[in-house]
């Protein structure tokens, strides 16, 4: 038997979407490149597998295949300077999860040693959020609760929550519709955009940015709201069904913060609430305006610039 390592980097080598599947493995488990020449995982199943989150240098995606009835989970490396340590960490989840002697424990081996890989890569997150994770957070969360969920319902707002499981926007919702969320303050000038995708979406859904505002304050401020406060909010709009509790601690994990999130004790008072159509002339970078040459592409965007955008404000939480 070959060593994938070496047919692996020899496809790195000879361009994009190229693909070997791990030879007499029970899951339909593939290795490669994508279009744009990143290495890749593919895990084929048939039924929808569980969202989980990897770090910002391996994103993860799910998507239902056309054709025969299977969905795919592909892990695709972000940052080429990993390219010897992705590949060896992918073969040998697929040594681990290969020794199983039928495809459903194989499929138990695959999840659990991906679970491993991501509690060794956020072991000791929770506790070092930079305040600017801290400001996104409390965004999203704030987003979810106070403008998605009283309209719309917590479950509605959770399960579109799929920021924390590394997808290119924060939200997608039950319409098909995706929401980016981005946390601001008294001297943003710009906002931070970490990939083409984010504004671009490769599908046909319509796109919203929304900005909140949110200052640091004293706990004691009636108008304040920290990340415990918002996420026990959460679980008690969800206290009516486990499962429910369950899809927000994973992604409470995802993030690296299911035990450790009452730790994150810094307060902040909401400030305003703007929401911005993406689309037409709105100042992007589009996918297809990138060369196929310009890796992990992040720019910003002057606040100034998404005037004429707004579709409507939200009134802050103090009005």
């Amino acid at each position: 038997m070959s060593d994938p390592r070496t047919t692996w980097f020899e496809l790195l080598a000879n361009g994009p979407g190229l693909q070997r599947r791990f030879e007499s493995h029970p899951l339909h488990l593939h290795y490669g490149t994508d279009h744009l020449s990143r290495p890749i995982l593919l895990l084929r199943v048939k039924h929808q597998p569980d969202p989980i989150r990897l770090g910002d240098a391996v994103s993860v995606e799910i998507g239902e295949r056309p054709g025969p009835h299977e969905w795919a989970m592909v892990l695709t490396l972000q940052d080429s300077g990993l390219t010897r340590t992705f590949v060896d960490l992918c073969v040998d989840i697929a040594s681990r999860s290969g020794a199983a002697p039928t495809e459903e424990s194989a499929l138990g081996l695959f999840r659990q040693s991906l679970e491993d890989f991501q509690e060794l890569l956020f072991a000791r997150h929770g506790s070092e959020f930079s305040l600017e994770q801290l400001r996104g957070l409390v965004a999203e969360l704030c987003f979810a609760l106070e403008i998605y969920a009283p309209a719309h319902g917590a479950h509605n707002a959770l399960n579109g929550w799929v920021g924390p499981f590394g997808a290119p926007q924060d939200f997608r919702l039950p319409d098909g519709s995706l929401v980016e969320v981005k946390a601001i303050h008294t001297e943003s000038r710009s906002i931070k955009i970490s990939s083409p995708e984010q504004l671009d979406p490769s599908e046909d859904a319509a796109l919203s940015l929304v900005t909140i505002g949110l200052e640091e304050c004293d706990p004691n401020n009636p108008n304040s709201v920290s990340v415990p406060e918002l996420i026990t909010q959460f679980q008690v709009a969800l206290s009516h069904n486990p499962e429910l509790l369950e899809e927000l601690d994973l992604r409470l994990k995802s993030l690296g913060i299911s035990h450790t999130y009452p730790t994150l004790q810094k307060s902040f008072e909401l400030t305003s609430r703007h929401h911005y159509q993406v689309a037409g002339a709105f100042p992007r970078i589009r996918q297809a305006d990138v060369n196929l040459g310009i890796d992990q592409l992040k720019y910003e965007i002057r606040l100034k610039a998404l005037a004429d955008f707004e579709v409507r404000s939200v009134p802050n939480k103090a009005e």
